[in-house]
Parts: structure tokens; C-alpha cells; sequence
């Protein structure tokens, strides 16, 4: 099914369970064409609400004209191959998101940013280490670096390169 979102574009949903009221935002029958998207938490269909948990598989494979995507913290997991070959300005990821799908980000650019060949990478191997003081999840993607948020304490670890994140990361800090 679909509805329009608060900027009068056109979303495309799937249901994933009756009894849970829960959707994944899907690629649908056409692709998506604006410049940036705000994705709800909830949308309704047939009288009914349901919760925003997921983006499916190839939602926004090959839309390298998205700028960004604000997804909501409803967000659990992102599909396979959900936002390959795209290209961002920036994208945050859900403090919700609990699983990224292998490829979900293959081939995507940052900004032009030198981390762009590195976000797949990281996305798969670093998206949380938890030990007593907290896991640190992938939290934001800019141009210059990655972020991760702790999830127990809140603070920010900003990386710069591939190399500062695999000595932070494989040295046990975190």
C-alpha cells in the first residue's frame, strides 16, 4: 500500500504483522525520485496504525539523487541492499536500529566523502561492541567522519579514517 507523507510524496509500505501493527517502508511500484524524504513513525491504512520497523530490502537501491533520509526512531533494521549505490549528504542512523542486512550500504558515497569506500565496512563490522560501560552503535555518517553513540552513557566517538576506527574499535576500548 501507499500514502503520502507530511511533504505530499508518495511512500510505499509492505505489512509484516497483523497482530503487531508493524510495516516495512518498501520500494513499491515506482522508485523514489525527490531529493530528501521524511520517513513517519506511523502511518495508517484501512483504519488501522501501524508502526514504521523496517526498510525493506532495495528501497532505495540506486537512487544516488536522494540527499537524505530522515528515518524514524521506530526504525529497527535495514534490509539488504537497501540503500546501495546512493549518495548522501548525510545520514543518521535510529537510535531504534538493532540489525543492518548485508549490502545495505554498498557502494554508497557521503558527500564525496573518502569514508564513502569504508561506510559498508563499517556499517557490517562496527555497529555495536556492548560490554559493561555500553555498546557504541553507528550513529551518523557525514563527509568527514563516522559517529557512534553509546548506548548506555550517550557520548559521541567521532572517527576520522578507516585505520582510527580499527585501533579504537580491535584494541578493546570500547
Amino acid at each position: 500500500f501507499s500514502i503520502k507523507n507530511q511533504d505530499k510524496q508518495v511512500l510505499f509500505f509492505h505489512i509484516l504483522s497483523q497482530s503487531e501493527h508493524t510495516v516495512a517502508l518498501t520500494k513499491g511500484s515506482s522508485k523514489y525520485k525527490d531529493k530528501h524524504y521524511e520517513i513517519p513513525e506511523k502511518v495508517e491504512y484501512e483504519g488501522m496504525e501501524y508502526v514504521v520497523v523496517s526498510v525493506d530490502n532495495k528501497a532505495f537501491y540506486e537512487r544516488d539523487g536522494i540527499k537524505s533520509i530522515i528515518l524514524p526512531n521506530t526504525i529497527q533494521s535495514i534490509g539488504y541492499h537497501a540503500f546501495e549505490d546512493c549518495e548522501f549528504s548525510s545520514f543518521v542512523f535510529p537510535e531504534s536500529l538493532r540489525e543492518v542486512k548485508e549490502g545495505a550500504f554498498d557502494n554508497t558515497i557521503v558527500e564525496s566523502s573518502g569514508l564513502a569506500d569504508i561506510l559498508p565496512e563499517i556499517v557490517g563490522k562496527y555497529y555495536t561492541k556492548p560490554n559493561e560501560k555500553g555498546g557504541y552503535r553507528l550513529y551518523k555518517a557525514t563527509k568527514d567522519a563516522v559517529y557512534f553513540k553509546n548506548d548506555v552513557t550517550g557520548q559521541l566517538l567521532e572517527l576520522f579514517d578507516k585505520r582510527s576506527i580499527e585501533n579504537e574499535f580491535d584494541a578493546g576500548q570500547y
